[in-house]
């Protein structure tokens, strides 16, 4: 795995000299005290973003509480992550709700994400539940469209 650098520079605030981030993914918090220059350095969130395609089909198993199952196949493209294969399911329940599970596996790490809808828009909010990658926002939004056999997924 590569290593990470932040890049620094100096600069004066008043009588004060402190380091700022200027670029990479953590960012430094500097404070002055009696005793001198402290810092901490925190791994900055990132938050998902891409697109993906594939195959959907329709479930023959019985889904509690009534509705329909579409099991889902296919590749996506993350930023910043590479490709991954997308495997998972979605239900659309018959009080009109929807949610459903993906899981996104590459040569990165494995993501698992669990999506909820309060209608079947395709429009989910989405829970990381299991990530093998560290630094990624816990939470996002996702679109999913389900046509003809085939979905397309934004997030």
């Amino acid at each position: 795995m590569a290593q990470q650098r932040a890049l620094l520079e100096v600069v004066e605030l008043d009588a004060r000299i402190v380091p700022s981030v200027t670029k990479g993914p953590a960012l430094v918090h500097a404070a002055l005290s009696s005793t001198g220059l402290h810092a901490a350095v925190t791994q900055a969130e990132t938050s998902l973003s891409g697109t993906g395609s594939g195959t959907v089909s329709l479930s023959p198993a019985h889904v509690r509480g009534g509705g329909t199952l579409f099991v889902l196949r296919g590749t996506a493209d993350l930023t910043g992550l590479g490709t991954f294969k997308v495997t998972g399911g979605v239900i659309d329940f018959k009080n009109g709700t929807s949610a459903g599970t993906l899981v996104f596996t590459g040569a990165s790490g494995s993501i698992t994400l669990v999506l909820t809808s309060s209608n079947q828009s395709g429009h989910f909010n989405y829970q990381i539940s299991h990530s093998t990658i560290a630094g990624l926002s816990n939470s996002g939004t996702l679109t999913l469209a389900l046509s003809g056999g085939h979905f397309n997924l934004t997030i």
